[in-house]
Order: C-alpha cells, then structure tokens, then sequence
C-alpha cells in the first residue's frame, strides 16, 4: 500500500495533494534540489557579508602569488604591505578610523606553477580558493581584482556573460596602458607599477573591475551601488597616478 493511499474495505482512498507531491518530485527533483542548493550557498554568503566588518575599499587578488602574514627579521610581511599600499589610494567613505582596505588573496596557480610545485602543492586549500572566486564574483563587495592571465582567461567569461566592465572608460587621456581585450590592463604598463608592494606582483597581473551583476543587485540594491560606485572612484585615482619619474 502506498504512502498516498489507504484502503477502507473494498474501497481505496487516494490522497490528491500527496499524489501531487510524488509526480511532482519525480519530475523536478533535481530542479529542486538546484533549486536548493543555490539558496543556501546565497544565504550562506549573506550570513558572512553581515558578519564581515565594513571597509572603505574591498580589492582581490587571484593568482599564483602568496602574501605572508608573518613578519621576517622583524620586515612587515607582504599582506600588510599590499594593505597599506593600497589604503594610500583610498578614501575615507564612512569617516570612522581613516581610509581602510580589505585586501582578499586567493591563490589559484595555473597548471605550470602547480608543477613546479610538486608535492608541496595544496590541492585542498586551491579548490576552497576556486569556490571562494566563484561566490565572491558572483555576489561580494570585492569588485576591483587584480588576477594573473591565467586566471584571467579562466575565469573572465562565466555562462556566456562577460563578468569584468570595459575599463577603458576609467583610464586618463593619453594612457599608454597594454590592454588585455577590452576589460583590463596589464598592471605592468601602469605608474603604479612603479611602487612598492605593487612592483613586486608579477608582470601578467591585470586589473579589472567585476561587473554590477544583477544576481548582486537583487540583494540590497543600495549598498551594492555605494560600493561600486567607490570601485569606479578607486579604479579611477589607480590608473591616474603619475610616478614622480615619469
């Protein structure tokens, strides 16, 4: 006897609504379970970004490149010195403490690198950075990137959609910035190359602006256009800047 139905005597009663339910799952169960599983990841995402302390400036890095958080000979480690670097180029948006950044870094080598490292490689801690990108590009506050070419061209077409602005339209007049297609620029070919930490990255590191997705504007419409607009600013004062030897 099936769970919809029961038999009083000869007569059989069948519950509609549990009938329903069955066809239902069995038709779209994987829709739903899709359905389900992108809900939590959203929630999940939503949970951390409540949690997270508020900066002025959110930037990312994904590469094959590694910042210490441990000082050496009493040197201040390389994550701080990015921090500082580019806390240098922001505003005080919400005039609490000064300007400050939130520098995330993600390390995601290409396939190369990975073999050079060989046994040393940490298969586990690059996969959760891949997921960390891929949630992060979809809905964060992280919308300045600074990302290898090898990450670049992984990871800049998503589902057929463009997810990097055209960044031509933040450079200064009679730039001699190297582009990479229409939405970055080689760091390299900047003035900003020309500082420490950033003259420190690899030559390939690009820089690029995510795109205002509307998966991101769905959710709290108002801080995501706040927060883009100061990428745009931030973008902007970057690319601009003129090193006293130029």
């Amino acid at each position: 006897m099936s769970e919809n139905n029961e038999k009083l005597g000869d007569v059989k009663i069948t519950s509609p609504l549990l009938t329903k339910i069955e066809n239902f799952w069995y038709h779209y169960k994987w829709h739903t379970i899709a359905a389900v599983f992108a809900l939590v990841v959203l929630i999940i995402c939503l949970v951390q970004c409540g949690k997270q302390e508020d900066y002025d400036m959110y930037i990312m890095y994904a590469g094959g490149e590694t910042f210490s958080r441990q000082s050496k000979d009493g040197d201040i480690p390389r994550y701080n010195q990015m921090i500082d670097g580019f806390e240098k180029f922001s505003k005080d948006y919400d005039g609490k403490n000064g300007a400050t950044v939130s520098f995330s870094d993600l390390f995601i080598p290409s396939p190369e690198e990975k073999e050079q490292l060989g046994a040393n490689a940490d298969y586990s801690s690059m996969s959760q950075d891949i997921q960390t990108l891929n949630d992060r590009m979809a809905y964060s506050e992280y919308y300045v990137f600074l990302v290898s070419k090898y990450v670049y061209d992984q990871y800049h077409v998503r589902s057929e959609t463009e997810m990097f602005a055209p960044i031509k339209q933040y450079c200064p007049e009679g730039n001699n910035f190297v582009f990479e297609g229409e939405n970055a620029i080689y760091l390299a070919s900047t003035d900003l190359y020309k500082l420490a930490p950033f003259s420190s990255l690899p030559e390939d590191t690009l820089i690029c602006i995510r795109i205002k997705s509307a998966f991101s504007s769905a959710f709290g419409k108002e801080k995501t256009n706040e927060y883009y607009r100061r990428a745009e600013e931030y973008l902007t004062t970057l690319l601009a800047y003129k090193h006293p030897t130029a």
